[in-house]
């Protein structure tokens, strides 16, 4: 059975999109224009906390009782 692999990195790509590096050599990106007009990004973006997220290796956040992204949603989301 696969191990999922762990988030080690994310960073801030372009506007609205989002680096994601992982465990097993591989990266990520990530667009979340689709999702910038629910209330809990539109208050990220108000604080100009929207551009920093964080990740614990299982998901990316930005608060910890704020919105979070998860591997399976980030591979869902992933571009190319």
């Amino acid at each position: 059975m696969c191990e999922t692999p762990a988030i080690v990195r994310v960073g801030g790509f372009v506007g609205d999109y989002f680096s994601v590096d992982l465990s097993n050599g591989h990266s990520v990106t990530i667009p979340l224009a689709g999702r910038i007009h629910e209330p809990a990004f539109v208050a990220l973006i108000e604080n100009k906390t929207f551009d920093r997220p964080k990740t614990d290796g299982k998901r990316l956040y930005w608060t910890d009782d704020g919105p979070s992204l998860y591997f399976n949603e980030i591979l869902e989301t992933a571009v190319g």
